[in-house]
């Protein structure tokens, strides 16, 4: 090996040199770009809590509480109202007049007289420039406050729009700004350790060539240096995956010795799970060459810890890889507090949705309700008939409702049918006439053609009843809504998979209400976005609507002008194939006397009203019928009875015997007997899949009973 001469050495060194210092101030701005970005995260998170606070606080006070005039003179009537609305994260707040002055606190409610006031400069600027101001602060600025928290100024509007006074709020930000700190601390340290291995093992490198004798013990101890004082896990290993140096946090924590790690592989030490996981990641990087980056889950002993693996390539001059250098930062409190935020954004989104899904299905219940009101005095029997296909309707929305978020929350495939566009619509019209206000003119005009669409029938038919109730909102004081059919050339946007020469099928529903403004026209699609009261929607109906037609493979557009109404166009793929009326689902229970007994049913199901239902239906199409309200009942019931023909059970019941149980109980005798599972559950617990697979039929709730009663026959007369 020849000797470098000593004014190359020196320029190779000086340049490394350089090098670092500019690595060192790329950290630095690196650094205060993170701060930057944090202070502005904290911003915008708290000025969001902030506006949402004060909207839900303004709600809770009648605007008369509040002065009409501008002067700060507050009406008497005041008093000690205090609003009940708390925020975890607020510690303190404050309301000012528009002219400045202190009304209340959160320590006490009271009025206070004009000369004496409080007056705060901040809030008056505030409430002129109707802007937020929000701001940072620390806690050993102010007494008894926490570490972090930000001061945010908002203007105070009442429900009306008018804007009364400005909301001094205080918000708890400490675990988000630690949270936010410690990604850059790691983010820091990761930098620094890449530094390290970038420039201090080429200057071993010099070295090892400068002294030749000594060069050997020298890289030695800077890379036993990395080693020793790694915040991260290192390990280095050949191209074979044999470790061949290990840094000393890691020999800490496995305690073993040195030398009992080098030589073997990863596999040697963990799980096959687990260690399978880090050698395919290795494999990989010596396959390809280049640098990978992968979140990693260990589980071992009941213990769950998140690590992110980063791995590069070791080459030679030549280009050629030699082995592999992991880097291994645990991230397990991280997730933690991603998990923990998830959380809690998880119960805002449950509080927004649960308002508006009771709104939705107690229009569904009074329509159920009325309709059975008015079926108890009615004497006609055509108009009995009417009111219980209504009410019977009502049940199938509300039943495809639920099927809809369900689809929306896990985007469950759809049961896509032939379906006969008329006859769709001529069914909703008899539903939707009926419950409409009297102030609303609705019509619908039906295709020209006969056109079979392909769609799961009774999602279009809640889409239907979403667009239709959102015009019906549009039009408080009564207007003209209608639904139009026809087929047309397929717009751009439209798949051709889909279309029939070129043609698909619209749907077009119109009204002449207030319309949508320009400004949340590319809103309104979005889920849980409504400009409604709270708990007068979910503000997911026109998301569930675009969710269902893309699934479906058609397209929706909306064209609305304020003042003049909005037009809604669905398009929809048509289809050569047939209806098949045969599938339709029974409208009525036909009452039947039986001539003789057909066989004995267990029915096992908690619910008592829904077990009557049940059992009176079934005896009246001539079956014998044995009921439980408990699984751990019906394991009873089959142990000592042998007359039994078949099983009904609900799937998920109170008690230790579950749906499952009484499966396999009525499996193992002789002979085994069919079993019919029920469950209005979105899904199937995983550990009893197999179990489940033995069942001869499975029934999702609502039940169509004249349905059921036929499958049961079909099967007990096997």
């Amino acid at each position: 090996m020849q000797k470098i001469p000593p004014q190359p050495l020196r320029s190779i060194l000086f340049s490394t040199g350089l090098m670092v210092v500019f690595a060192g101030l790329i950290m630095i701005v690196v650094g205060l770009s993170f701060r930057s970005i944090v202070h502005a995260t904290l911003q915008k998170v708290a000025e969001r809590k902030a506006v949402l606070w004060t909207q839900e606080f303004m709600a809770q006070v009648p605007d008369h509480y509040f002065p009409t005039d501008t002067e700060g003179a507050y009406a008497a009537q005041f008093g000690m109202i205090r609003p009940t609305f708390h925020g975890e994260d607020i510690f303190r707040f404050r309301f000012f007049s528009p002219a400045g002055e202190l009304v209340f606190t959160s320590d006490e409610v009271k009025i206070v007289a004009l000369g004496e006031s409080i007056h705060s400069s901040a809030a008056l600027s505030v409430y002129s420039s109707k802007q937020n101001h929000i701001t940072v602060k620390y806690g050993e600025d102010v007494p008894n406050a926490p570490d972090t928290y930000v001061e945010a100024y908002i203007p105070a509007i009442s429900t009306k729009g008018r804007i009364l006074g400005v909301m001094e709020i205080h918000i708890d930000v400490s675990f988000l700004a630690s949270t936010l700190a410690g990604i850059v601390k790691s983010f820091g340290a990761l930098v620094i350790c890449g530094s390290i291995l970038a420039f201090l093992v080429p200057a071993s490198i010099l070295v090892f060539r400068k002294q030749r004798l000594n060069g050997a013990q020298a890289r030695e101890t800077w890379l036993a240096a990395i080693l020793n004082h790694a915040p991260f896990e290192v390990v280095i290993k050949d191209a074979d995956g044999k470790i061949r140096a290990i840094s000393q946090n890691v020999i800490e924590e496995v305690k073993l010795a040195e030398k009992d790690f080098i030589g073997k592989t990863t596999a040697d030490f963990l799980p096959a799970n687990i260690s399978q996981q880090y050698m395919s990641a290795d494999r990989e990087v010596v396959r390809t060459g280049e640098a990978t980056q992968k979140e990693v889950v260990e589980t071992i002993n009941g213990t769950t810890r998140y690590s992110l693996s980063s791995k590069f390539p070791l080459k030679n001059s030549d280009g050629q890889v030699l082995g592999v250098c992991s880097i291994t930062n645990d991230i397990t409190d991280l997730k933690r507090s991603e998990s923990k935020l998830a959380q809690a954004q998880k119960m805002e989104t449950v509080g927004q949705l649960s308002g508006g899904i009771a709104h939705d299905f107690n229009n569904l219940l009074s329509v159920v309700s009325g309709s059975l009101q008015l079926l108890e005095h009615s004497k006609a029997d055509d108009e009995r008939e009417r009111l219980i296909r209504v009410a019977l309707r009502a049940i199938e929305h509300g039943s495809a409702l639920t099927k809809q978020m369900l689809a929306l929350s896990r985007r469950s495939p759809l049961i896509s049918k032939p379906t006969n566009l008329n006859g769709a619509l001529a069914e909703f019209e008899e539903f939707f006439s009926n419950v409409l206000p009297a102030n609303i003119d609705f019509d619908v005009i039906y295709a020209s053609e006969n056109l079979n669409i392909m769609v799961d029938a009774s999602m279009l038919q809640n889409a239907l009843l979403n667009v239709t109730i959102n015009s019906q909102a549009a039009m408080p004081n009564g207007g003209k809504l209608s639904i139009s059919a026809d087929m047309v050339i397929a717009p751009v946007g439209f798949s051709n998979a889909f279309t029939l020469d070129g043609q698909c099928a619209a749907l077009t529903i119109t009204d002449n209400g207030i319309g949508i403004a320009d400004d949340v026209m590319s809103s309104v699609f979005d889920p849980f976005y409504t400009t409604r009261e709270v708990g007068k929607g979910s503000g997911l109906g026109l998301s569930m609507v675009k969710g269902f037609i893309e699934q479906s493979n058609g397209i929706i557009q909306l064209d609305s002008h304020v003042g003049l109404g909005t037009a809604l166009k669905i398009f929809l793929p048509l289809t050569f194939e047939t209806v098949d009326v045969t599938d339709a689902s029974p409208r009525r229970i036909a009452a039947c006397v039986p001539n003789e007994e057909k066989g004995t049913v267990l029915v096992v199901e908690d619910n008592e009203q829904l077990l009557n239902i049940i059992a009176l239906k079934l005896e009246r199409d001539g079956f014998r019928v044995i009921t439980k309200p408990s699984g751990d009942d019906a394991l009873v019931v089959l142990e000592n009875n042998s007359d039994i023909g078949l099983v009904l059970s609900d799937l998920v019941m109170p008690g230790d015997g579950q749906g499952a149980d009484v499966l396999l109980k009525a499996k193992s005798l002789h002979p085994p007997l069919p079993v019919i599972l029920m469950s209005g559950y979105a899904d199937i617990n995983k550990s009893n899949e197999k179990e489940l697979e033995l069942a001869d039929d499975f029934i999702e709730k609502p039940l169509v009973l004249g349905k059921l009663s036929g499958v049961i026959e079909d099967l007990i007369m096997r």
